[in-house]
């Protein structure tokens, strides 16, 4: 079976993690899912559009 996912590893700063678990908890994520929605947004937004 072929994995769907890759696994990237990230190191956070001590208050960078406090403030991940704070907006995560807050808008019922996990952290997975928080970093997923913020770099898919800001993927979004450097990705020019159609012209």
């Amino acid at each position: 079976m072929t994995r769907k996912t890759i696994v990237v590893s990230i190191s956070l700063s001590p208050e960078e993690c406090d403030d991940v678990d704070r907006i995560r908890k807050r808008e019922m994520r996990t952290r997975t899912g928080l970093i997923r929605v913020a770099l898919r947004d800001y993927i979004r937004r450097q990705t020019p559009g159609p012209s």
